[in-house]
């Protein structure tokens, strides 16, 4: 008997020292979240349907901007899981986790300190937007006509979207953020929304796409030109994103080079940039580098 309670003991103690070297080896092998991300660990970007930047055809990403990423991605050797869904969703999931990014996304005061930025990818034009039988009001200059906007009934704006922000600061108190901005079209013809914000690019693509005549709506204002950014999430380690802000200069040495051998430099950039791409999405590039 009393061998076996010896033996029963040293098993115990065998186990214990067994089971607390392995907890400490775990402690110290885990990562830590506060340095953010890891090597080896799979990047996570999200971003919306918003063509002709980034959008869904057939299951396919495509769009400006996608091809931008694939790009860098190339140049830092990652391949980053790409997730499509409504903007304010993947606002959200873009800030919750390390190794987290978004684009295609306006740098605005109001979101400096959420994001680490790499860019400029691209630049927008904001307008605003009004059914062709509801303009005539708007015959004044560029300032008197957002002056008059700011007392139109009711402004379609993107929920959690840049133009929000923007046009809050500019002192508009009449706008509704819907989540799918691409509604904003038949709310505007169906006169249940007096305006709307959007990209410039984005109605042209979407006259097209909706087959909605181009004389039906009218632009009565530009907001401005912004720059359109791929943000990574604040855990996100500065190495990780540092690494993308050098692959962006590459790029951009690279489209340089194009440039300066090229006798048509914008045509050299856009088609360096979008091989296989449409006419329109070309057309698009073509009108911001030239």
């Amino acid at each position: 008997m009393v061998n076996i309670f010896w033996l029963r003991r040293a098993c115990i103690l065998f186990l214990s020292i067994v089971g607390f070297s392995a907890q400490c080896l775990g402690q110290n092998s885990a990562p830590n979240s506060a340095q953010g991300s890891t090597e080896g660990s799979v990047l996570e970007f999200y971003t919306e349907n918003f063509p002709p930047y980034n959008y869904l055809e057939n299951g396919e990403l495509k769009g400006i901007a996608s091809s931008t990423i694939n790009e860098l991605a190339a140049e830092v050797g990652e391949e980053p899981e790409i997730s499509v869904m409504a903007w304010p969703r993947a606002f959200k999931m873009a800030q919750e986790k390390p190794d987290r990014a978004i684009f295609s996304m306006v740098r605005t005061p109001e979101r400096e300190d959420l994001f680490q930025w790499v860019g400029p990818l691209q630049t927008i034009r904001l307008a605003l937007y009004s059914a062709s039988s509801n303009a005539e009001r708007y015959k004044g200059s560029n300032a008197e006509n957002i002056e008059l906007a700011k007392q139109a009934g009711t402004i379609s704006v993107q929920f959690k979207g840049a133009g929000y922000e923007i046009l809050t600061k500019l002192g508009f108190v009449n706008l509704s953020p819907i989540q799918d901005i691409g509604e904003s079209f038949s709310l505007l013809l169906n006169r249940r929304h007096d305006l709307m914000q959007m990209s410039d690019a984005y109605v042209d693509y979407m006259i097209e796409q909706k087959h909605i005549s181009a004389g039906e709506i009218t632009q009565i204002a530009v907001i401005g030109e912004f720059d359109i950014y791929l943000a990574f999430s604040r855990m996100t380690a500065e190495v990780v994103v540092e690494r993308w802000r050098q692959a962006l200069e590459v790029l951009k040495k690279k489209q340089t080079k194009i440039e300066q051998s090229s006798s048509h430099p914008g045509i050299g950039i856009v088609e360096e940039m979008l091989p296989g791409s449409s006419a329109q999405e070309k057309a698009v590039l073509y009108s911001r580098v030239m």
